[in-house]
């Protein structure tokens, strides 16, 4: 946060944005899931903002399956949400987590 790093690409058109998410408040503590930050006490916003607009289903996708799409994809469900992973827009890492959670097992 506030590095150059974490800004925007030039160019990106944000003007319609409703919403952004910043995640990584805390140094030191990788911050993997849209909905909460790994110190689990935390909270983005996402899921008080989906809620206040009735949204009951959310897609997950992304990079990183066994990270940010998994932490995300279960932070939603214990948010409440009904959740899918769109495998096909997917992409991650052959780990352990991420073989148990394309099966089933997580």
């Amino acid at each position: 946060m506030g590095t150059d790093d974490a800004k925007f690409v030039h160019g990106l058109d944000t003007i319609k944005a409703q919403l952004v998410i910043r995640k990584g408040f805390h140094q030191g503590v990788d911050s993997y899931s849209a909905f909460d930050e790994a110190d689990h006490r935390t909270t983005t916003g996402l899921a008080g903002y989906l809620k206040e607009r009735h949204v009951r289903r959310v897609f997950v996708c992304g990079l990183a399956t066994d990270f940010c799409v998994a932490w995300t994809a279960l932070d939603a469900r214990k948010a409440g949400f009904d959740t899918a992973v769109i495998e096909d827009a997917c992409r991650g890492h052959r780990s352990p987590m991420a073989l148990s959670l394309h099966h089933g097992r997580a």
